[in-house]
């Protein structure tokens, strides 16, 4: 019976043959290299000019001495394409960035460039495109030229109608007028940036107020939020008092768990190098005033801090009106395009790699957040209602305002000053004479009858008590001690006869009275008063104003 070893004769017969034969096979591939060309692997293209450049320049250098050029697979100049994969997930994960800054920061023009950065490889391929990116309107001013020549740019956007959220910067005022999501789609994420409006509006603090609470109703919108990105200008040696109110409240309205998702931009930072400048000590200090408030720590590092500059994004929309550029220039905005692209991949990334945070741990627990759910529609609904009602009364405010403003003015134009008797009651008598030459007649206003005026007081206080009120020559009243044992008065010298009692004294005086001119008017302006007061009453009572 035959042992099985496990030995094939013929295999290893092969084998030796190959052997043999291998070193002849060697040579003649490598004297070939055409044919071995595929076997590497496909050369990735690279649309850097300078990359391209030095490939060339070794490709002579190599041709000179004989021998054949090595195979470079080249980088891709672009570090989106990382985003890139063969076979792309059915259901991407979604990347939400809040992106917060002052108003003329650069946000517009950032979320403007990112849009650039994915589409071209580099700045020279941008700019010999026939239409770049624009998803935000933006309105500016360029001037070129020995003789400074004046360019106007007023590129619309190109995806879709323009959105009435945004604004073309005019007069410093925020472009986004209000918060909107921007989604930029990967093979492996979507990033939705959220832009928000300018801090520090030009429409006043008023606006900054009700942008921040836009911002921070946006932010609840949200199940997860994984970056949030503050915005700043990296040479600021004091923040503005509306910056440092948003940012203070921003930190103290988000969830403790929120804190490492919060990302540091520098616009503009060519001009620093693409370094934070005096910024960095400024924002500091601000945020060790947050810590010390609310014991939430926020540490800036180099991980969490990114410089950017989008000059090179503006320079490409006026190339596109025909503006013209000297090669220097192009070649410094060349850099600053590229870095601004690896610093924004880089953001990405980081942002892409940190754990979210969920919204809902700014409110409560699980159970909680689904009631405030349903209930928030109801609140919305009272809000709408509530703030309808506050515009009412704002409004019939503003009318009352105005008529009472009328009414005073119809007054003063329908008023007028004249002499009166004014009367002040006494609680004793006093004894007045009535002739002729002791009273002065003084006509009473809007009124055809005339009142007595008593110049002469025969008896200041008089002590009778029995003698009636406001009768001349009461018989009682001749025992005053102001007669004479001839019945005269010793004051006036007339007789008791034309004197009688009084319970009040009298001042000449002058006062505003009102004639009867436009009264129907004036009386339809007190109604009107009246209705517009009784609505303010009773609905500000229920807004508590």
């Amino acid at each position: 019976m035959a042992t099985n070893t496990g030995f094939d004769a013929e295999k290893f017969a092969q084998f030796q043959q190959f052997h043999q034969q291998f070193p002849q096979f060697l040579k003649q591939v490598t004297q070939q290299p055409n044919n071995f060309q595929k076997f590497l692997p496909p050369k990735t293209v690279n649309n850097d000019a300078t990359a391209a450049a030095v490939s060339k320049s070794s490709t002579k250098k190599s041709s000179k001495k004989g021998k054949k050029p090595k195979t470079k697979i080249l980088k891709p100049s672009n570090p989106f394409t990382s985003f890139a994969a063969k076979e792309p997930p059915e259901t991407k994960e979604e990347i939400n960035i809040l992106v917060i800054g002052e108003t003329g920061v650069g946000k517009s023009t950032w979320i403007n460039g990112i849009a650039n950065y994915m589409n071209f490889n580099t700045f020279d391929e941008a700019l010999n495109a026939k239409k770049p990116v624009c998803l935000i309107p933006m309105n500016f001013n360029l001037y070129v030229g020995e003789k400074y020549e004046k360019v106007a740019v007023n590129k619309k956007s190109t995806i879709g109608e323009r959105d009435k959220n945004e604004a073309e910067s005019s007069n410093g005022q925020s472009c986004t007028q209000e918060p909107k999501v921007y989604q930029y789609i990967t093979d492996r994420f979507i990033f939705n940036l959220i832009d928000t409006p300018g801090i520090g509006d030009t429409r006043g603090v008023e606006a900054d107020i009700e942008n921040m609470k836009m911002v921070l109703k946006c932010l609840s919108n949200w199940n997860k939020i994984h970056g949030i990105c503050i915005l700043l200008k990296p040479n600021v040696p004091r923040l503005t008092l509306s910056l440092r109110y948003c940012i203070e409240e921003l930190l103290v309205n988000l969830h403790k768990n929120s804190i490492p998702n919060i990302s540091v931009v520098f616009t503009n930072s060519c001009n620093t190098l693409y370094r934070p400048g005096d910024t960095m000590t400024v924002l500091k200090k601000l945020l060790d005033d947050v810590k010390d408030l609310n014991q939430n720590e926020i540490k800036l590092t180099g991980s969490n801090t990114f410089c950017i500059d989008n000059e090179a994004v503006r320079l490409l929309y006026a190339h596109q009106k025909g503006a013209e550029f000297e090669k220097d220039h192009i070649k410094n905005f060349s850099k600053s395009w590229k870095h601004t692209v690896n610093e924004t991949y880089r953001l990405f990334e980081y942002i892409s790699g940190l754990s979210p945070h969920f919204a809902n741990e700014t409110k409560a627990t699980t159970h909680v957040r689904g009631t405030l759910t349903e209930l928030s529609t109801i609140l919305a609904e009272m809000n709408d209602q509530i703030l309808q009602n506050k515009k009412g009364c704002e409004n019939q405010t503003r009318q009352l305002e105005g008529f009472k403003s009328k009414l005073a003015e119809k007054q003063k134009q329908n008023s007028y000053e004249a002499e009166c008797i004014e009367n002040t009651p006494l609680s004793y008598p006093v004894t007045v004479c009535c002739g002729p030459n002791c009273i002065e007649t003084v006509r009473i206003q809007n009124s055809d009858k005339q009142e007595t005026f008593h110049k002469r007081i025969c008896c200041s206080q008089c002590p009778l008590t029995n003698v009636a009120r406001n009768q001349i020559g009461e018989p009682n009243l001749r025992q005053c001690t102001a007669f004479e044992s001839n019945a005269f008065c010793q004051s006036c010298g007339c007789s008791w006869q034309t004197h009688m009692h009084i319970w009040y004294s009298q001042k000449r005086t002058t006062s505003k009275f009102l004639t009867n001119t436009n009264a129907e008017e004036i009386n339809h302006l007190n109604l009107q008063i009246n209705a517009k007061s009784k609505y303010i009453a009773k609905n500000g009572k229920k807004l508590n104003i």
